[in-house]
């Protein structure tokens, strides 16, 4: 999704326009909170039920410059856990300075880890993992991962394609990437037991 921005009218030398925000928070201290946050997440993660098919869902908001890919990610929480059965089997990772103490950011990093532990918490070829990825995307297919003034990776088909190749690897895998150009990650995800949905072909914006 492309959210519609509208140019500033020219400042002048020395408006507050000119000077680059600071962070609201400890660049520093949020880098290094990012393997508790996830334990942590990881930890509330209900076990599943055996005999019973149980969705067990990873978000990734990775833009944080806009508030919307933030409240998306939280909607598919919500959505996922009361029509889907996915209660207390869903794990947020998001990119939003209101939330840095409390949820783990949206980095290929972070997804890799979050997988494997989902994948170590759910039955592998019983359960069904579905991965939603929202953000900005690029036409030469790359997913914009943003936490300024943080340097983090951006994502292309290949990264993600290796996150999901989890330990223990699960059968079963829906993965749904909303942005821009996103039908350029169908091929490097999609094989016999994975469902892959996007919200735009290769060469198509997802809006308008």
């Amino acid at each position: 999704p492309i959210a519609a921005l509208s140019a500033p009218q020219s400042l002048a030398p020395g408006d507050a326009g000119d000077e680059e925000k600071a962070p609201a928070f400890d660049a520093e201290e949020v880098i290094y909170s990012q393997r508790d946050l996830l334990d942590a997440a990881t930890a509330r993660l209900r076990p599943q039920t055996p005999g019973v098919v149980d969705l067990y869902v990873v978000v990734f908001a990775g833009d944080s410059q806009e508030n919307v890919f933030r409240n998306e990610a939280e909607y598919a929480e919500q959505l996922f856990s009361q029509r889907f059965g996915a209660d207390g089997r869903v794990i947020v990772l998001e990119n939003n300075a209101a939330t840095v103490a409390t949820r783990p950011l949206a980095t290929l990093t972070n997804l890799t880890w979050a997988l494997d532990d989902v994948a170590k918490a759910m039955d592998p070829a019983e359960d069904v993992l579905l991965v939603y990825v929202t953000t900005h995307g690029s036409a030469d297919h790359e997913l914009l991962v943003d936490m300024d003034p943080l340097p983090l990776d951006q994502i292309a088909p290949d990264d993600l394609a290796d996150a999901l190749a989890t330990k223990p690897g699960v059968r079963w895998k829906v993965v749904v990437v909303n942005a821009c150009y996103s039908g350029g990650f169908v091929d490097a995800l999609r094989d016999d037991s994975t469902l892959v949905l996007t919200s735009a072909r290769a060469d198509r914006t997802s809006f308008g």
